[in-house]
């Protein structure tokens, strides 16, 4: 919902409240003062038929209004019937709701009498027939429409002192990710100190962030220019020593080292571009995923780290991606070290469904599931972190004993052949 909806909606349920409200207090105190002034004319009425009836020994006459009875009996038969159910009692006020008409009563002592005499007010509603006056129901309606005008202007007013300095927020928020060390505080006044403290909160921390994203670009480019050097050492050692015709036994050693250097130069290219806003984007190529994965998997093997593990490959062979060769191997290498890192020894499976790769693995029985935050398993934040540069889904569950990790390449789904295919 949006603010000005809220704050018509509040306003409108306050002019509800307070026209029912208003509603109520006029019907209360019109039948407040009708009880008052009925009762100040009964008595009148009554004083003035004892001082007849002291002077001449009778009650005065009535009309179709005002009505005297020397007794309770001389009363009508409904009236006297209605007032025994009801309860009297001497020179009290007393109100019958009738159909059709309203009697007010009261019981006055006569001089000399036994009994007490009745002076009778009765207000029918055939009288009112011709009242052209405004009802009850007609005056709330009239204060509820006379209530709005103002209610309306006062939501207005109070929106308008909301909502800018809401809007003034939200403008200088939105250019907080695109903006370098030190970050500018809001150029406009803010007006409400919630306001001025939250803008505070906003600051610092995006300033911490930018302040860390800083270190962490310094210290990738510290590193890849400081790894240069000693892996072009390795690459021309190994190159020096395939030269030298090496043996069988040492080639197979020799090619791993070979790859593992290379794979070593384009990993810290390829993170110091996930670091880096913009830039050159990594070459990309078609590459079967299933073997891939595969070689990934051997690669671990041949280090000793998937002891007691087995890889389920179950990713069809015409499974193809568009896709530069240094991110997909981080992700998939990082996605099977959380797996041999943080699951239960045994098989590792993998398949491939609508452009998903799901990686699933046995966790330990006492143990929680790794959760994708650096520090616990920092190979699932690249993984993110590569999915978010790429525009890949990236997901993780636990679910019976299992942690599984989806990551959805549907955007880097390719049908071309691989090269050397065509």
């Amino acid at each position: 919902m949006s603010l000005r909806r809220f704050i018509l909606v509040q306003f409108l349920l306050i002019a509800g409240i307070l026209s029912l409200i208003n509603g109520g207090a006029i019907h209360g105190l019109y039948h407040w003062g009708l009880d008052d002034a009925s009762e100040f004319y009964l008595w009148r009425d009554a004083e003035q038929a004892m001082a007849r009836y002291e002077s001449e020994g009778r009650l005065p006459e009535g009309d179709a209004f005002l009505r005297f009875y020397p007794r309770l009996a001389a009363l009508p038969d409904g009236y006297r019937q209605a007032i025994a159910a009801q309860g009297w009692k001497r020179e009290q006020m007393g109100m019958l709701g009738l159909p059709g008409e309203t009697v007010y009563f009261l019981a006055f002592p006569l001089a000399g009498a036994a009994e007490p005499a009745w002076v009778l007010h009765r207000f029918r509603e055939a009288d009112d027939e011709g009242y052209t006056g405004l009802s009850l129901g007609e005056l709330s309606l009239l204060l509820l429409a006379g209530s709005l005008p103002p209610l309306a202007l006062i939501a207005h007013l109070l929106f308008r002192s909301l909502v800018r300095p809401l809007a003034r927020l939200s403008r200088w928020a939105e250019t907080l990710p695109g903006q370098a060390e030190p970050l500018a505080p809001p150029a406009e006044e803010l007006r409400f100190g919630e306001l001025q403290g939250l803008a505070a909160r906003l600051h610092g921390a995006f300033t911490e962030i930018a302040r860390q994203n800083t270190h962490e670009q310094r210290f990738l480019q510290t590193l890849s220019h400081e790894l240069r050097t000693p892996l072009a050492v390795v690459s021309a050692a190994v190159e020096v020593l395939n030269r030298r015709e090496a043996g069988a036994e040492q080639r197979a050693p020799l090619a791993r080292i070979g790859r593992a250097v290379q794979a070593m130069a384009s990993l810290t290219t390829s993170l110091l571009w996930l670091w880096r806003e913009g830039g050159r984007e990594p070459e990309v190529q078609v590459l079967a995923l299933g073997d891939s994965l595969q070689a990934l998997w051997e690669e671990l093997s041949a280090s000793g780290l998937c002891a007691g593990f087995s890889l389920d490959n179950r990713v069809p062979a015409e499974a193809r991606v568009l896709i530069a060769p240094p991110l997909l191997r981080i992700a998939l290498g990082n996605a099977l070290r959380n797996a041999l890192n943080y699951g239960r020894p045994g098989a590792i499976q993998a398949d491939w469904a609508e452009g998903e790769l799901r990686i699933v693995n046995a966790l330990p029985e006492t143990d929680a599931a790794p959760e994708p935050e650096p520090g616990f398993g920092l190979g699932l934040y690249l993984i993110r972190r590569i999915a978010e540069r790429q525009g890949w889904s990236f997901a993780t569950d636990a679910n019976e004993g299992c942690f599984i990790l989806s990551l959805g390449l549907r955007s880097a789904q390719v049908t071309l052949p691989l090269p050397g295919e065509r």
